[in-house]
C-alpha cells in the first residue's frame, strides 16, 4: 500500500511512487553487484519509466490548470485560486499596509475592515441623500 501524503506535488501518484520504489531497490542491488549488466539494464528501464512518468503526470497536471483558467464557465473564486497555485503565491495570509485614518496609522486588519465598513456606509447614505434632493 502507497500513502499519498499532504506535502506529495499533486501529480505524485500511487503509481509514481511504486516506480520510484521499484528504481530505488534495483539502484540498490545494482550498487551491490557492479558486474550485473541485466541488472544494470533492469534499472535503466525502471529508472527511465518513472522519469517519463513523473514528465507526463506534471504536464498533464499543468495543462489541466491551464485548461481550468481558460475556461469561461470557471466561477472567479476557483479561477483565482487556480492561479495562486499555479503562480506559488500563498492565499493563507495577506498583510495589508497599514492605513491613515483620522490623522493616526492604523496596523490591526480588523481595525483596517471597520474603517473601510465606515468610509462605504457614509458614502452610501451621502448618494441617499443626494439622490433626495435632486427628485
Amino acid at each position: 500500500m502507497v500513502k499519498i501524503r499532504p506535502q506529495d506535488s499533486p501529480w505524485m501518484t500511487s503509481h509514481i511512487k511504486k516506480l520510484i520504489r521499484r528504481r530505488k531497490r534495483l539502484h540498490r542491488k545494482v550498487k551491490q553487484r557492479q558486474n550485473s549488466e541485466h541488472l544494470w539494464h533492469q534499472f535503466r528501464q525502471a529508472r527511465n519509466q518513472c522519469v517519463n512518468s513523473i514528465q507526463n503526470a506534471k504536464k498533464e497536471h499543468f495543462q489541466k490548470q491551464v485548461n481550468l483558467l481558460e475556461n469561461s464557465e470557471t466561477c472567479i473564486k476557483n479561477w483565482c485560486k487556480t492561479l495562486r497555485n499555479l503562480s506559488g503565491i500563498s492565499s493563507k495570509k495577506s498583510d495589508y499596509p497599514p492605513m491613515f485614518v483620522d490623522n493616526e496609522y492604523i496596523e490591526d486588519n480588523k481595525k483596517k475592515a471597520d474603517a473601510f465598513n465606515i468610509f462605504f456606509v457614509t458614502r452610501q447614505w451621502l448618494t441617499i441623500l443626494m439622490l433626495t434632493f435632486l427628485i
